[in-house]
């Protein structure tokens, strides 16, 4: 017997086979069990109605039973032999008055008691039934009752026949039955383990689908498919990330290498020498800033980048952020401005994060207003939310990019972001700021009139 299949110490025996034998060992027990209380009911059935017609028949021939001056008539006991019970009438001294020769069938002679036994002989179990005789508070003699309990055993030994031919049929029966339902039932499981199998060769759009049920296993199936659409989708935007990444490098890349090849090739002016060092620089600005960023969103998403949470004053944080960016908007020549509410507000955060939100946003907005535009930085408390809004009047985003404008390395246009040095990971790290404060950040533009960027952050009161 092959060890691979039926050794359970090494744990190499199903599920489905282990189900089946528990259900297989509960049913033996409970069969087992009902067929021991049904023979012994059975035969204590036989036995009560054996010895109701016993004491019945002794009733009957008691109170036929005439007896004067210490002298007793006996009645006819034709009647109680004819129903299979063996009648006799003793004297005190224990001599056989009259009916059938029990000595013969109870060798042992009995001294006599009131009431009913089993006395078991070699010839089979008798039932005994024994009465006083008397008149008044005299005893006159003894009856005495006997019936045969072959009858009785005769019928509890083919019930036994039955039950041992049947328990097993039915243990059998009801094993493959167990075993069907036990395969039948775990058919999810290996629909799961099937797919894991395919996935693990890296095809991730395999699905369970599952038997479509709202049970335990029906409802493991439908975890384990959302489970692998996460998975898919984070995969794929894993690969997309990926590929933009590299994109994005191999732009800045590409141009370091030719102004090398270039300036190498042949003499040039110091004044060539010196463009040509510029586009390098500015190139390996635009790849550090892009690799920062490529760092904070990695952390981010792997659970390492903390805030480190303090009391905000949110008039404070517009005031650095216009003081950082005051200098790119006028070399721009576009107005930057500041509006605050009265009284002073608070927020529990962590300000570089914030300030590098804003940083983000005003230096999007700078990028795309036109000189002679206006970028405006406000807070402000609504309802139960700190607002935070960067509004400009630039040339604005269209509606159908607006919903994907969080998105990483997504641009509205493309060779608009390269000219402005943009990586199209900014607005991702705003959101994820935001919502790693517990708020919200959406936009709001119309093409050629300006766009509006709201930040919802959790207030906190003075």
């Amino acid at each position: 017997m092959s060890g691979r299949s039926f050794n359970i110490r090494n744990g190499f025996l199903t599920v489905k086979l282990r189900l089946t034998l528990w259900y297989v060992l509960i049913l033996t027990v409970v069969l087992v069990g009902f067929s021991t209380l049904l023979v012994w009911n059975l035969r204590q059935s036989m036995y009560r109605q054996a010895d109701a017609l016993l004491k019945a028949q002794a009733a009957q021939l008691l109170a036929e039973v005439e007896a004067e001056n210490g002298r007793i008539r006996l009645p006819e006991i034709q009647e109680i032999t004819a129903t299979g019970t063996l009648a006799a009438f003793y004297d005190t001294s224990g001599r056989k008055v009259d009916g059938a020769w029990l000595k013969d069938l109870l060798p042992a002679q009995i001294t006599p008691t009131i009431g009913c036994f089993i006395q078991k002989e070699k010839s089979g179990d008798w039932l005994v039934s024994t009465s006083r005789v008397q008149e008044g508070e005299e005893v006159l003699g003894w009856l005495r009752l006997v019936r045969s309990l072959e009858t009785e055993e005769r019928t509890r030994e083919r019930l036994i026949t039955i039950l041992l031919l049947a328990v097993p049929l039915t243990i059998l029966g009801a094993s493959g039955g167990g075993y069907f339902l036990a395969r039948k039932a775990l058919s999810p499981i290996d629909a799961i383990t099937n797919t894991a199998r395919t996935i693990s060769r890296g095809n991730l759009s395999e699905r369970v689908g599952g038997p479509g049920t709202n049970d335990e296993l029906g409802r493991l199936a439908a975890t384990f498919d959302e489970m692998l659409d996460q998975l898919e989708r984070n995969f794929k935007r894993q690969q997309q990330f990926t590929a933009d990444a590299s994109h994005e490098l191999r732009t800045p890349i590409a141009i370091i290498r030719a102004q090398a090849e270039e300036a190498l090739s042949k003499n040039h002016s110091v004044e060539e020498y010196k463009d040509a060092l510029e586009v390098i620089h500015q190139q390996a600005e635009r790849m550090s800033r892009l690799v920062r960023q490529l760092l904070f969103l990695a952390r981010s998403d792997s659970g390492q980048e903390v805030l480190q949470k303090e009391t905000v004053d949110v008039s404070q944080l517009v005031e650095i952020v216009a003081e950082e960016m005051g200098q790119m908007a006028a070399s721009k020549g576009v107005e930057l401005t500041t509006v605050l509410c009265g009284k002073p507000l608070e927020l529990y955060g962590d300000q570089s994060k914030l300030v590098q939100l804003l940083v983000n946003l005003v230096d999007n907005a700078i990028k795309y207003t036109p000189t002679g535009g206006r970028v405006t930085i406000s807070a402000r408390q609504k309802e139960n939310a700190l607002e935070l809004q960067v509004t400009d009047t630039g040339i604005g985003i269209p509606k159908e990019h607006q919903e994907h404008v969080f998105e990483r390395f997504y641009r509205v246009d493309k060779a608009r972001s390269s000219d402005t040095g943009g990586t199209g990971l900014g607005l991702a790290i705003c959101r994820w700021i935001a919502e790693a404060h517990g708020g919200s950040i959406n936009v709001d533009s119309e093409p050629g009139r300006g766009t509006t960027f709201t930040v919802h952050l959790p207030y906190r009161r003075v």
